[in-house]
């Protein structure tokens, strides 16, 4: 009689059985920890507003104010996704227009003196939130590439697994044939 059973693990972690089941658990954590990324995203986006919010209340309305826009960006074409961008609006006539911030120059004399050193600090305090929320984007951004890499070779081990079954088959039907109980192992169909 062949007993075809696997065995169990010994003290010393050596075994003939796989990991499988641990994978469920390892799965839990990462479906967790992307959650985590998703959630923390919210929160920061929610900062954003709140900085936006303090900003407008902590400057005076004269030209020059320093705002946050949500804007699409390029590059980013694939998910519907506004961007946090910190803005001047620079008045031209009647009109105003926001011009992004690429440095941080506060007046420190008239109107817009009065909350300068409050205004300085919720830029940098953007930043930091922006910065932050474009690297955990990023993160997101190769998990999902390495899911779409996952689904092509999801496909190449189905078929591994179906072929494996089939040959399994065929050699416990050698056994019997040359006269060998097998046993303890379910027999599978072939597709």
């Amino acid at each position: 009689m062949v007993n075809l059973l696997p065995t169990k693990r010994s003290a010393r972690g050596r075994s003939s059985l796989s990991n499988a089941e641990s994978w469920d658990v390892l799965r839990q954590k990462h479906i967790n920890g992307t959650e985590q990324i998703f959630d923390t995203l919210r929160e920061i986006e929610l900062a954003i507003d709140e900085v936006r919010e303090a900003l407008l209340v902590s400057q005076p309305p004269v030209n020059k104010r320093i705002d946050i826009r949500w804007w699409s960006m390029k590059g980013f074409a694939e998910t519907p996704l506004l961007h946090p961008t910190l803005v001047r609006w620079i008045r031209k006539g009647n009109k105003a227009y926001p011009k992004p911030l690429k440095r941080l120059n506060v007046r420190r004399e008239g109107t817009s003196a009065i909350n300068a050193d409050q205004v300085v600090e919720l830029v940098n305090i953007a930043r930091d939130l922006i910065e932050v929320r474009q690297t955990l984007l990023k993160r997101l951004h190769i998990m999902r590439q390495q899911s779409f890499s996952m689904n092509h070779r999801s496909l190449a081990i189905e078929n591994k697994r179906a072929i494996t079954a089939i040959l399994k088959n065929r050699s416990i039907e050698n056994l019997v044939e040359h006269g060998y109980e097998v046993c303890g192992i379910e027999e599978t169909e072939d597709e």
